[in-house]
């Protein structure tokens, strides 16, 4: 018996994410809120959300300013509920300039890591990625109920 699976392609992918990105007919939301997090520090939360008009989340921008000159930037991409595509960055402020600590992407098919790109040399496992991905979905159906 022979089996065709639609294997999405990591060009695949960027093209819906450049979809995304151009489409007009899409409504975005923004959440901004600060809290508590490691050792009772401070930091701000600033939740993008880009939904179809069916409610159904298509990309979420998270970015985390721990006010201690630190910060990241998370950039989840999904096609019905399921990660396809994350940009994680992460920053390091220093007196001389803002360095780039991690900077990848994650291409992921059927929940499958199928490419994985990492500009730097600290990186995130795919697995915390796609956690991640989960818990920023879920708070961005429950704001936008």
């Amino acid at each position: 018996m022979i089996s065709c699976v639609n294997q999405q392609t990591a060009s695949d992918i960027d093209v819906y994410v450049k979809k995304i990105n151009n489409r007009t007919d899409l409504i975005d939301s923004k959440n901004k809120f600060k809290t508590k997090i490691e050792n009772g520090k401070l930091a701000e939360f600033t939740i993008n959300t880009r939904t179809d008009k069916k409610g159904d989340i298509l990309r979420i921008n998270a970015k985390i300013d721990f006010l201690n000159k630190k910060s990241d930037d998370y950039t989840f991409y999904f096609e019905n509920d399921t990660l396809n595509f994350a940009h994680i960055i992460k920053f390091m402020e220093t007196d001389e300039n803002l360095d780039t600590i991690t900077n990848s992407e994650f291409y992921f098919f059927q929940e499958n890591l199928i490419k994985q790109i990492d500009e730097k040399e600290k990186s995130m496992e795919a697995k915390t990625v796609q956690q991640l991905s989960e818990f920023y979905l879920v708070f961005g159906k429950e704001t936008a109920e």
